[in-house]
């Protein structure tokens, strides 16, 4: 499995977590995430039907993309565990389709690292047919605020199979594992839209340290 530029789509989702941990309140925070991420996915849903096209608005959106990494980056630090390790490779090609690239995310404001998976080369072919797979690391101690925050913005079911306390919410899975000072974020499935059950399937896969 080898590394490749920016994930579009599962970046977007990471710089988004990322931006909770900034000084502005939570509410400026949330606000600036969200827009961000509609900015992302509203792109994505206008892509122009002529082939030559739609790959000048990718790489578009890719630049955007890595000025808004580089951006929170100022601040990085080491991430706190390797979530990149969570998964055996023969699950990553199960999960995201072969051939598959795997980006580590390192710590960025209340993000404490992880771990982004995709097609190998972003183009509109793979966008249309193509899976991705986020796995973002936070701290515990924000668990409990993070679920109440989804279960305000729709239903919030709890998720069964797992070591700990696990919720959907419709779209991505929060998960705090029994004993770790941290919980997991995983979001996934075709590229552009997000499926609980494909992030439920990645999260039992997952080997824990």
């Amino acid at each position: 499995m080898r590394a490749s530029n920016l994930i579009l789509l599962s970046a977007a989702f990471a710089l988004a977590l990322a931006a909770c941990g900034g000084e502005k309140s939570p509410e400026q925070q949330r606000a600036e995430a969200v827009a961000e991420m509609q900015d992302t996915a509203d792109r994505l849903k206008h892509l122009s039907s002529d082939p030559a096209e739609a790959e000048a608005q990718l790489q578009a959106l890719g630049r955007d993309m890595e000025e808004r990494l580089a951006r929170a980056k100022a601040s990085e630090r080491e991430a706190v565990v390797d979530a990149c390790a969570f998964l055996a490779e023969s699950d990553v090609l199960e999960l995201v389709g072969s051939p598959a690239t795997l980006e580590p995310m390192p710590r960025m404001g209340s993000s404490w690292g992880g771990c982004n998976y995709g097609p190998a080369e972003m183009t509109a072919e793979t966008m249309g047919s193509g899976r991705f797979l986020m796995v973002n690391i936070r701290p515990a101690k924000e668990f409990e605020a993070t679920v109440d925050y989804h279960r305000g913005s729709g239903t919030v079911t709890g998720a069964s199979g797992l070591d700990g306390q696990a919720w959907l919410d419709g779209k991505s899975l929060l998960w705090q594992p029994t004993g770790k000072p941290w919980f997991v974020f995983v979001s996934g499935g075709p590229m552009g839209r997000q499926d609980p059950a494909f992030a439920l399937d990645a999260a039992k896969r997952m080997t824990l340290p």
